[in-house]
C-alpha cells in the first residue's frame, strides 16, 4: 500500500544555487524551522549513502528518524529514505528550471513528494480515518520547508535601496536652497526647516546604522571587498559622519534665532554634505549593492529593511515614506510599499498621502 503526497514552489534562483543549500545538511536546522537538531553520521560530501539523524517537530513533539540518501542527480534530482516501523518513507526533490521570465532573474521550479510504503494493507485504515487531516498537516509541513529554502537561497531585491539614497540625495541637495530662502529673523521658518532637515539626517543615520550592523559584517565574512573600495568608503563614510555632526550643529543654531551669519554657515555646511553624500552613494550602489545581491540571502537583506521601518518615529512614518515614494515609478512604489502590511499601505496611501501634501505645502512654499 503507497500513499504520497506533493508540494511544489517557484524559487528565484538557479538550480545549482538551490542544490548547495538543499544539501549542506549542517545548515538545515538553521535554515528550517520545523528541523530542531541534525546529525550527519557519514564523512564526506553529500551523496548516495550519506546518512544522518534528524530531529523534526511534528505535531507538536519531537521525532527524531534516520536518513539515508539513495539518489543523487545534481542538481537536478536526489531521494532519501527512512524507516519507521514497518512503513518507508521516501523524501524526493525535484529541481527543474522554470519557464517563468517575468524578470530578468533565473527561476526554478522545487516540488518535493513523500511517498510511504508498507507491505499488506495495514495503513489503510489509518489513511482512510487521518487521510485528509494528516496529508494536509504534512502538505503545510513540506511547503513550509520549501519556504524556509526559498529564503534561504534566493537573492534580494535591491532597488528599494536605490529609492531610499534617491530621497536623501534629492533633500540634500535641495536644502542649501531651501535654508538659505529663510529671511532673517523668520525663526518659525526656520523651525520649519529644521524639522525637515533634521527628520532626512535622522533618517540617514538610521539607515548608515543598519547598513554597520545588518550587512557589512555578513559582507567581511562572506567575500574578499577589493581593499581599495573598503578604504574608499571608510574615508567617505567618516567625511559623511563629521558632515552630518557639523550640519546638526548649526541646525540647533540657527533654528534658535534664524540669524543671517549661521544661516548662512549652513548652507555652506549642507553644500559640502550633500556633495559628499551624493559620492558615497554612488560608490555603495555601484560596489556594494551587486556584492549583497550575490552573497546575501533574501530573508538577511529583509533586516535591513524591517530595521528602516522600525526605526521612524511613529508620529511621522506615513510622511517620511511618504518623501520616499516621490519621483517613483509604479513598480518602485509596489516593491517599496510591499514592505508593510496591508492596513499600513492604506494608511500610507490615505492619511499618509494629505499629511505628506500637507507637509510639503507647508515646507517648500511657507504656506
Amino acid at each position: 500500500m503507497s500513499h504520497e503526497v506533493a508540494v511544489s514552489r517557484t524559487i528565484a534562483a538557479t538550480p545549482d544555487d538551490i542544490w548547495c543549500v538543499l544539501t549542506d545538511l549542517a545548515r538545515w536546522s538553521v535554515l528550517l524551522r520545523h528541523v530542531v537538531s541534525l546529525e550527519v553520521l557519514t564523512p564526506g560530501e553529500y551523496g548516495v549513502g550519506t546518512r544522518w539523524l534528524e530531529s523534526r517537530s511534528v505535531f507538536g513533539r519531537d521525532s527524531t528518524q534516520e536518513y539515508t540518501v539513495t539518489e543523487v542527480n545534481r542538481p537536478s534530482q536526489t531521494a532519501v529514505e527512512t524507516e519507521h516501523g514497518d512503513l518507508l518513507y521516501r523524501v524526493e526533490h525535484l529541481i527543474e528550471p522554470s519557464g517563468d521570465h517575468s524578470d530578468s532573474r533565473p527561476r526554478t521550479r522545487v516540488t518535493v513528494r513523500l511517498r510511504s510504503d508498507q507491505a499488506g494493507d495495514g495503513t489503510t485504515w489509518i489513511w482512510r480515518v487521518l487521510g485528509a487531516i494528516g496529508s494536509r498537516a504534512i502538505q503545510e509541513a513540506m511547503a513550509q520547508d520549501l519556504a524556509d529554502l526559498a529564503a534561504a537561497v534566493e537573492r534580494p531585491e535591491t532597488r528599494d535601496m536605490l529609492v531610499i539614497h534617491r530621497l536623501f540625495t534629492r533633500e540634500l541637495g535641495a536644502a542649501p536652497d531651501l535654508v538659505r530662502g529663510v529671511p532673517g529673523g523668520d525663526v518659525h521658518r526656520a523651525g520649519v526647516v529644521a524639522d525637515h532637515l533634521s527628520t532626512v539626517l535622522n533618517t540617514l543615520v538610521d539607515h548608515h546604522h543598519g547598513e554597520d550592523v545588518l550587512i557589512w559584517p555578513l559582507l567581511s565574512q562572506r567575500t574578499a571587498i577589493d581593499p581599495a573600495v573598503s578604504r574608499k568608503l571608510e574615508e567617505e563614510h567618516a567625511r559623511v559622519h563629521v558632515d552630518i555632526i557639523r550640519a546638526r550643529a548649526s541646525i540647533n543654531r540657527w533654528r534658535e534665532r534664524a540669524d543671517e551669519d549661521e544661516r548662512d554657515r549652513l548652507v555652506d555646511l549642507l553644500t559640502v554634505l550633500a556633495a559628499d553624500i551624493r559620492v558615497h552613494l554612488e560608490t555603495e550602489e555601484n560596489e556594494i549593492l551587486p556584492l549583497i545581491e550575490r552573497h546575501l540571502t533574501r530573508v538577511e537583506y529583509a533586516r535591513l529593511v524591517a530595521h528602516g521601518r522600525e526605526t521612524l518615529p511613529k508620529d511621522k512614518a506615513a510622511t517620511i515614506v511618504q518623501l520616499f515614494l516621490e519621483g517613483t515609478n509604479r513598480s518602485e512604489r509596489a516593491l517599496l510599499l510591499g514592505e508593510y502590511p496591508p492596513t499600513m499601505q492604506l494608511f500610507i496611501k490615505t492619511v499618509g498621502a494629505r499629511q505628506y501634501r500637507r507637509y510639503v505645502r507647508q515646507l517648500r512654499s511657507g504656506k
